[in-house]
């Protein structure tokens, strides 16, 4: 309309709205408000304006009334068409339309959204795609470690999605309003060709994925990532034993379950999972139905792996290249008996072995990840041993409660300094702990249950006596819990530990 607010008369207020900061910035507009979403009052008053002529829902249709509120993100544009559409329809109207909104975007609404994803250039079309698909609410690093290579500039292009309103960048994560991710998946679902989903680059539809890996589906090599809730399976089925060799380009899989929700046994493939594609980046598979992962896998792109509550007894033979790998997560994995060689997973941050009842040992090479932040190790009632490597990970937190059979834990542990509560409730096995502990870390110490265990380490008399600071470390110590410890003999000098 204008090229600069100068050309406007002195006491001029102009108010210009838009969803692209960058055109604002470009035309020397720096006074910039950031309209924030209604809070739930007055989001739910918005609604009801529009469905029922009135500011609170009629009755009978306070959930109801709650719940297309929330689907529609508290969105003004969003309440408005819904509210509109659900206006004058009775209850069981509702009821029997809410599923397509559950998972569909009304025309009207997609209308004027999709403006800003069709102005955007094709990589940036894509970053939108991806994110909407597999990244809302991650992190920034995530999506760098995922999609670094694959975009030239992944900042700019989540700089752009930013300036155009399609995301927010909040403490380091990435957030994509709700309708704005139906819109990406709807974009997604009729892509290239609406008849056949394998010639698709995204498959998030539950429906359209079972189609998929039952039927011998020519052309899905075109699939780059699934996004499948098992919960949305309402039977078991076979998978096909060709499915996966087609599927040479799939990056992302990952079949997952709510926490409330059961998905055991509804995929079925042992004998059939004789390959996965050689450019997974991420295989989230929970309750994964193989012992083993195909013999053909390969791990030189992976960076995460996920694969909880599942039948594996073992992940691969020998050593394989990991550098890029950042999590691991197994728990739950009650048949698992033992960790591959991990000697090249040099990056890795996050290794979750909790409940996984039937391993015996970590592999020595688990020291090699000197980037390790957090172990657990939990509820592993048959780890009998905790290797000696691991004792060259700088910044590790551990998580041991209910290690039942680790016999001596090593003394090196009591000497990480992120680990200032200390749970070893339950180490039933457990005989003695190392002669010496670090007092300056420990706030509080769980040993209640540890029924062997005969002996405490001794803090020596120098220790509280020699310095102020010595004795105000060993005051840190706030909570000490011998609970049931039968066999404990003798209870080291604590007099001055108050």
């Amino acid at each position: 309309m204008a090229e600069k607010p100068e050309w406007f008369g002195c006491g001029s207020r102009i108010i210009i709205t838009t969803q692209d900061k960058q055109l604002l910035k470009a035309h020397g507009i720096h006074h910039i408000y950031k309209v924030d979403y209604p809070i739930d009052e007055e989001a739910l008053q918005i609604f009801c304006t529009y469905a029922f002529g009135q500011n609170s829902p009629k009755d009978g249709f306070e959930e109801l009334a709650v719940e297309v509120t929330n689907l529609s993100g508290k969105l003004p544009l969003g309440l408005r068409v819904i509210g509109s559409y659900f206006r004058g329809m009775p209850k069981h109207g509702w009821i029997n339309a809410l599923p397509r909104f559950r998972s569909r975007l009304h025309d009207d609404i997609k209308s004027i959204l999709r403006f800003g994803y069709d102005d955007l250039c094709d990589e940036d079309k894509d970053l939108f795609l991806y994110i909407a698909c597999f990244f809302n609410l991650k992190s920034i690093q995530i999506l760098e470690d995922f999609l670094g290579k694959t975009f030239e500039d992944l900042s700019h292009g989540l700089g752009i999605l930013a300036e155009r309103s399609l995301i927010s960048l909040e403490y380091g994560f990435i957030k994509m309003h709700n309708l704005l991710v139906q819109l990406g998946r709807d974009i997604a679902r009729s892509q290239d060709s609406t008849l056949e989903p394998g010639k698709r680059q995204f498959l998030i539809d539950a429906r359209e994925i079972c189609r998929v890996l039952k039927i011998e589906t020519k052309g899905s090599e075109s699939i780059v990532g699934m996004d499948l809730d098992l919960s949305e399976i309402n039977k078991e089925f076979n998978i096909s034993k060709k499915t996966f060799k087609r599927m040479c380009s799939l990056q992302f899989l990952r079949f997952y379950t709510r926490s409330d929700d059961n998905g055991d046994g509804r995929l079925h493939s042992p004998q059939n999972l004789k390959y996965l594609s050689p450019e997974l980046r991420l295989l989230h598979w929970d309750y994964f139905p193989a012992t083993c992962l195909p013999s053909t896998f390969v791990t030189e792109f992976l960076v995460e792996l996920n694969l909880r509550n599942s039948k594996l007894t073992k992940l691969w033979e020998g050593v394989q290249p990991l550098q890029n790998l950042k999590c691991v997560d197994l728990s739950h994995s009650s048949d698992l008996k033992e960790l591959p060689d991990l000697s090249t997973a040099t990056n890795l941050l996050s290794l979750d072995l909790s409940d996984c009842t039937s391993l015996v040992e970590l592999h020595s090479s688990v020291g090699n990840a000197t980037n390790l932040s957090v172990l657990n190790i939990e509820d592993c009632s048959n780890l009998v041993e905790i290797p000696s490597s691991v004792e060259n990970i700088p910044n590790l937190k551990i998580f041991l409660a209910g290690c039942s059979s680790l016999v001596k834990l090593p003394s090196w542990i009591w000497n990480i300094t992120s680990l200032n509560t200390f749970n070893l409730q339950n180490f039933s096995s457990c005989v003695q702990s190392p002669l010496r502990w670090n007092t300056k870390i420990f706030q509080g110490l769980d040993l209640s249950g540890c029924s062997s265990l005969m002996y405490l380490p001794h803090i020596p008399m120098s220790s509280l006596l020699e310095s102020t600071s010595s004795i105000g470390s060993v005051k840190n110590l706030y909570e000490l819990d011998l609970t049931n410890c039968s066999s404990l003999i003798e209870i080291p000098f604590y007099s001055q530990c108050h």
